[in-house]
């Protein structure tokens, strides 16, 4: 087994676990932050995103589903 950064290994899974626990939180402040964001070109944002906020998945969530 490598020894290279035990310490980076373990700050990087704390990240990952505290990622997680605060996804909702996470993903409404991206939400919110491709609101104020406009789409290059002018054109619509959420092409091809039928699913309402109630269907749509914690991944679809983070791509502004």
């Amino acid at each position: 087994m490598s020894r290279g950064m035990p310490s980076m290994t373990a700050l990087l899974g704390l990240l990952a676990i505290a990622g997680y626990q605060n996804r909702d939180k996470l993903a409404e402040m991206l939400k919110g932050a491709s609101a104020n964001n406009p789409t290059p070109g002018g054109g619509p944002g959420r092409v091809g995103c039928l699913a309402t906020s109630a269907e749509c998945s914690p991944v679809r969530a983070l791509a502004g589903c």
